[in-house]
C-alpha cells in the first residue's frame, strides 16, 4: 500500500493557496472595473463610462481626421486665384449634422498666412457630450491641426 501513496495525483496545499490568490487578484480587478471612480475616469460613474468616454474621444478624434483631410484635399496654389481652403468651405456643423455621428459637433479654424507668408493652420475641433449612467458630463473636444503651405 505505501509504493500506491507517491503514485496518487493532487494539490499540495501550497499550491491550492496560490491557485486561490492568483483567482483573487483577477476577481478584484474586474470588480475595480465596475466600481464608482473619481479622477482617472474623467469623473465617470462607473468603469463602464470610463469605456464610452474613451470610445466618445477615439470617435472624435477620427471625426476631426477625417474633416482635416477634407481641408488638405482642397486647392490652395501660389499661380492664380484658386484657394478652396477658406471658412466659407467648411462651416461649423452642429449636433445632428454630421451624418451618423448625432452627439457630436465639429468646427474648423483656418488662420491665414500664419506661422508665415503663403502658409495656412488648419485646426479642426469635435465637441460631444459623455453620457454617464446617473448623469450627463460637461462638453469635452478634441482637436487636431496642420500647417499647409500652397503648391505652386
Amino acid at each position: 500500500m505505501r509504493h500506491l501513496l507517491p503514485q496518487d495525483g493532487g494539490f499540495t496545499l501550497v499550491e491550492v493557496l496560490v491557485a486561490m490568490a492568483v483567482l483573487m487578484v483577477g476577481i478584484l480587478g474586474v470588480a475595480l472595473a465596475f466600481q464608482p471612480s473619481s479622477g482617472t475616469a474623467g469623473g465617470a460613474d462607473f468603469g463602464i463610462a470610463a469605456v464610452s468616454r474613451a470610445n466618445s474621444y477615439s470617435t472624435a478624434t477620427e471625426l476631426a481626421q477625417a474633416r482635416l483631410e477634407e481641408v488638405k484635399n482642397g486647392r490652395y496654389t501660389s499661380t492664380g486665384p484658386v484657394d478652396q481652403i477658406t471658412s466659407a468651405n467648411f462651416p461649423a456643423e452642429a449636433y445632428g449634422a454630421i451624418a451618423g455621428y448625432a452627439g457630436f459637433r465639429r468646427t474648423v479654424t483656418i488662420q491665414d498666412a500664419t506661422p508665415a507668408a503663403g502658409m495656412k493652420t488648419i485646426s479642426v475641433q469635435v465637441f460631444f457630450t459623455p453620457q454617464y449612467q446617473t448623469r450627463r458630463g460637461s462638453e469635452e473636444a478634441v482637436q487636431v491641426s496642420t500647417l499647409i503651405a500652397q503648391r505652386p
